[in-house]
């Protein structure tokens, strides 16, 4: 009923919408770090099913090569440190999966080889000299830096911030460039788990080219993929999602804590009595 009344209330309607039916669905780097094994567990479950029901549906699971090159430098700096930074989910699956540095370095040097092969995701190539260009066209744009302000990340390395922008653009390019101006003539998305993000990216007016992975199966549905497949779908992307964000949370709360304990926040009673309250 939702879904009917949202297209009755639309301004303006096409009578005659030709509807894209093969997406491209662009990957976030949170995503992509899970699909490659660098998180818990319940959200590498998650990471891989999302992949897998965009290929069944017949559409694409995407890389884009600035993502890659945001994974890299993650690695390159768990690389120089020796070890992950406590709290992220690459130090969840270090621990969990009781992973070395080895295993880390592995993973850097086959990154676009992995997820093509083992995972079928089509990575989109650029030169290393196009990154960078890339990256010093995005350093003084407005909304990069009004994301950095939002974020508190002001004076760090500035790519995770140029990366969301960039993917934003580059979507709203893809669509814009081959006529996608409603809903159901998109042809590409930006996928991410962020949802501060996600409104910022969204806040422009244009239809949304950036969604939250949940929202992947009912896209399939408005570009036409068999009803009896979504009915499935739907039900395996929402079990597996449940168990991840929950164990994503946990995480959030946790590393939050962290940070306020570290600041001298809490007496010894404080930790203990909030530590038990987080972990539920």
């Amino acid at each position: 009923g939702s879904i009917v009344a949202g297209f009755l209330q639309r301004k303006t309607v096409e009578a005659d919408i030709k509807i894209v039916t093969h997406i491209d669905y662009y990957l976030d780097t949170s995503i992509v770090l899970s699909v490659l094994g660098l998180d818990s567990e319940e959200n590498i479950i998650y990471a891989r099913d999302l992949v897998r029901i965009i290929l069944e549906s017949g559409s694409t699971p995407c890389v884009h090569a600035l993502t890659l090159r945001e994974i890299y430098r993650i690695l390159q700096r768990v690389e120089y440190d020796q070890a992950p930074k406590p709290g992220t989910s690459i130090q969840h699956a270090w621990a969990e999966q009781n992973l070395c540095l080895s295993d880390i370095l592995k993973i850097k040097s086959n990154i676009e080889q992995k997820l093509q092969n083992e995972f079928n995701i089509s990575v989109t190539t650029l030169s290393a000299s196009r990154l960078d260009e890339i990256e010093d066209k995005y350093r003084n744009n407005m909304d990069v830096k009004a994301l950095a302000e939002e974020r508190g990340t002001q004076g760090e390395d500035k790519l995770r911030d140029i990366h969301d922008v960039y993917m934003r653009d580059c979507v709203q390019k893809i669509n814009k460039d081959k006529g996608g101006l409603s809903l159901e003539n998109q042809s590409a998305y930006f996928v991410s788990l962020n949802k501060d993000m996600i409104a910022f990216a969204n806040r422009v007016g244009q239809l949304e080219s950036v969604i939250h992975a949940s929202r992947v199966v009912m896209s399939l549905w408005i570009h036409s993929s068999s009803s009896e497949k979504i009915q499935t779908l739907a039900l395996t992307e929402t079990m597996s999602r449940c168990f991840a964000l929950n164990q994503t949370d946990v995480r959030r709360k946790l590393r939050l804590f962290h940070r306020q304990y570290t600041d001298g926040m809490f007496t010894k009673d404080d930790v203990s009595n909030m530590y038990t309250s987080l972990i539920r």
